[in-house]
């Protein structure tokens, strides 16, 4: 694995936490028989850290963060999380790069995690009224959703608003 680590906000990159960042992503060589490039970004938000991990494959890619006190409680945390969805995703991730099928079902952090027969359970269908952030994020609280999709008045454009672990929002502006 190629692994670029990357300072955001100033967050102070050690030599003692960028070793052992390295040597946990070490671990999952078992995955994968290819140079697969990892970016960790390393934030501070106030008092807490966070961390976010990305492996690439080409046009895709797989993601995971965590927010800790430390950043290496959130080393800690991000692993098992993108180990999941590496594990459930491992049928796709096959005709993109090589899986180890000798550790294909052998877990590195958690031993507990299961494999999950998830299905779709639930289509909804509903009608895209024009808005603008405003109403969008007073719908949204009402609704008590933690996402809410609605089609921008200025851009005409479906956008979709969320809430932030913070407790702020974000909006995601989707491109075609």
């Amino acid at each position: 694995m190629r692994i670029e680590i990357i300072n955001k906000r100033n967050y102070p990159v050690t030599d003692k936490l960028q070793e052992i960042i390295e040597k946990k992503l070490e671990k999952f060589n078992k995955y994968f028989s290819d140079d697969i490039p990892v970016k960790v970004y390393l934030k501070s938000e106030g008092p807490k850290c966070k961390m976010e991990l990305q492996l690439n494959f080409g046009k895709s890619f797989l993601t995971a963060e965590s927010i800790a006190d430390n950043m290496y409680d959130a080393v800690d945390k991000v692993l098992p999380k993108i180990e999941k969805q590496i594990i459930k995703h491992k049928g796709r991730l096959a005709e993109k790069v090589k899986i180890n099928p000798i550790v294909e079902n052998e877990r590195i952090y958690d031993p507990i995690l299961e494999d999950k027969n998830e299905t779709l359970v639930k289509v909804k269908e509903f009608a895209l009224k024009p808005m603008n952030i405003e109403d969008a994020m007073y719908e949204m609280d009402m609704s008590g959703h933690e996402f809410y999709v609605y089609l921008d008045k200025e851009s005409n454009s479906v956008q979709v608003l969320y809430k932030r672990y913070d407790d702020h929002y974000g909006v995601i502006i989707p491109k075609i």
